[in-house]
């Protein structure tokens, strides 16, 4: 039987969602015009970005939507993701502060510039990616956690293994590659994120 994955919308999310995105435009438009105009900058720069940005989260939304279970539980997609991820934090971190698209920002080396778009922040995507692989690795563990309860989430012969081995190995990688940015704030983030999660 094919479901009509409509039903299952959460309006009380979705709605929210596109009223905050709103106001956070026009609080944008209220704030950096007068400060663009006098720096003779077009006045809509940033404006049009924010709408851009918010634009593009929703048309992520609406892929993510339709996407099958299956599709996201994908070891091989969420490798991949993980991997692409990781190396992006590396990347900022490596290249040297003369590098104009990794250029440090209050002395973190968080930030990927854009030219014309702005900065990307692969810390921020690790937020969701953790979410993202908690969820599919727990997704599969469901009855052993059930039966063996938090010693199931812990597993291993040594300390090393229970805190490091297995699928919280990429969870301590990214925590790690964060930590030396340094970024304390959203390694702390992530670390809650996870925390919660298990």
């Amino acid at each position: 039987m094919n479901l009509n994955k409509n039903n299952f919308l959460n309006y009380s999310i979705l709605i929210p969602y596109l009223i905050l995105a709103g106001i956070g435009i026009v609080m944008i438009f209220s704030t950096t015009v007068p400060d663009q105009l006098q720096k003779g900058l077009n006045p809509y720069k940033l404006v049009i970005n924010q709408t851009a940005f918010v634009l593009l989260s929703i048309i992520m939304i609406a892929v993510i939507y339709r996407l099958k279970l299956r599709a996201l539980k994908n070891r091989k997609m969420i490798g991949i993701i993980m991997v692409i991820l990781i190396l992006s934090l590396i990347f900022c971190r490596i290249m040297p502060s003369s590098f104009a698209l990794t250029a440090p920002v209050n002395g973190a080396r968080g930030w990927i510039h854009i030219p014309g778009i702005g900065t990307v922040q692969p810390a921020e995507f690790a937020k969701v990616f953790i979410i993202w692989y908690l969820a599919s690795v727990f997704s599969t563990k469901q009855e052993e956690i059930e039966k063996n309860d938090i010693n199931e989430i812990f597993k291993g012969k040594t300390l090393t293994q229970k805190l490091f081995g297995g699928w919280r190995l990429p969870v301590v990688a990214i925590l790690l590659v964060d930590l030396i940015m340094p970024d304390l704030g959203n390694t702390m983030i992530i670390g809650a994120v996870a925390l919660i999660m298990i």
